[in-house]
Formats: structure tokens, C-alpha cells, sequence
């Protein structure tokens, strides 16, 4: 998780997988301190991730560049 804290990118990653049910580390975050940041802030269930979402998730790191 080091790493991420050196991304330009660890804001839009933690955004992405927040709103999507993604596993392991994204934006400096494991999946259980993503369910208490979804509590802590209100947020509902993420959606789970297929093959066919891929796109948002080049356009958010696109869109970040």
C-alpha cells in the first residue's frame, strides 16, 4: 500500500472501488477499510464487477490523467 500512496491516481482508485464490489488493494485500501468507508460515509452496497464494466474503468483513469 506504499505504492499507492506514491499514485497520482490513488484518489480516482479509491472513488472506482468504492462504487464497485473489487477485490484486493485499490487506492491504498483493503476490501474491509472499503466496507467501513462505505458505512462511515452513507454509501450504498458497490455493484459487482463483470467483464462488461470494464470500460468505466478505463475512462476513470483516463479521465484522472
Amino acid at each position: 500500500m506504499a505504492l499507492c500512496r506514491q499514485c497520482r491516481f490513488q484518489a480516482a482508485c479509491l472513488d472506482y472501488a468504492l462504487g464497485w464490489d473489487v477485490q484486493g488493494v485499490w487506492g491504498g485500501t483493503t476490501g474491509g477499510e472499503r466496507v467501513e468507508l462505505r458505512r462511515q460515509r452513507g454509501l450504498p452496497s458497490p455493484r459487482a464487477l463483470s467483464w462488461d464494466d470494464a470500460e468505466p474503468l478505463t475512462s476513470v483513469f483516463v479521465a484522472a490523467s
